[in-house]
């Protein structure tokens, strides 16, 4: 898989996450378009209602991971997390359907990787957030911001 497939997974990946923690990213519209989303469009690409989902949760997931008189909150957030990553793996990304036909099956399965790193990374945050290792929950959650930046370079 090229370089610009892994780019263009991440971005599917993180899109949402990437822009409610940076306020976008250069380079890369808001949404399709480069329009501001509205619920029509999200009932035209389903994977925006998790992508939204996710980013809302990250985004505040990120501001309390430290405080451990949070950790119920923050568990939740990464149930929520998780529970829209799993909806995102079985849909497919509208570029899925642009991409050539004999290169789309190497597009999801690249795109179906990052969501299970996302996914691995999630579970050992939550093993953190339990055990009240709050430090390392914050590093971990960096750690997930590092990917997602990553794929995006």
């Amino acid at each position: 898989m090229g370089i610009e497939r892994l780019r263009s997974c991440a971005w599917i990946l993180c899109g949402a996450m990437v822009a409610t923690l940076s306020g976008g990213c250069a380079g890369a519209p808001a949404s399709p378009g480069g329009q501001e989303g509205t619920k029509a469009e999200a009932a035209e690409n389903p994977l925006e209602v998790p992508m939204d989902a996710m980013g809302d949760a990250f985004k505040a997931l990120r501001k309390q991971v430290g405080n451990a008189s949070a950790n119920a909150s923050s568990l939740g957030l990464v149930a929520t997390l998780r529970e829209n990553a799993t909806a995102a793996r079985g849909l497919a990304p509208d570029s899925a359907e642009a991409a050539d036909a004999a290169a789309r099956p190497a597009f999801l399965e690249g795109f179906r990787a990052q969501i299970d790193r996302l996914l691995a990374s999630l579970a050992t945050l939550e093993a953190q957030l339990r055990d009240g290792k709050n430090d390392d929950a914050a590093r971990t959650v960096e750690e997930i911001v590092g990917i997602m930046y990553r794929g995006k370079e």
